[in-house]
């Protein structure tokens, strides 16, 4: 499973206590606020979990990556479909 990082911008005040609780997945610009681009590593979930329930101003949010939950519904979606279409409907009678 995937996860990323969310910061909820009016909320965060860039006070840093997020890289100082996971300083491997987050950065900082110059004003103090955070950085991240990538998915969190499996590695570093519980570093960034602490990150999350650290917030003061609770602005981090972490999520299910939405990339992957769509490809997997679009995998799910396109399988149902195939064993739909294998399934051959009976004939059906023409109603008087």
């Amino acid at each position: 499973m995937s996860w990323r990082l969310r910061v909820d911008w009016p909320l965060c005040e860039g006070r840093g206590l997020c890289h100082e609780l996971a300083p491997d997945s987050i950065t900082l610009d110059d004003w103090g606020y955070p950085i991240f681009t990538t998915n969190v590593p499996h590695d570093q979930l519980g570093d960034v979990r602490e990150a999350v329930r650290g917030c003061p101003q609770l602005a981090l949010r972490l999520i299910k990556d939405s990339k992957a939950i769509d490809s997997k519904a679009r995998d799910s979606k396109a399988r149902n479909s195939k064993a739909r279409d294998s399934k051959e409907e009976p004939a059906r009678r023409k109603s008087r």
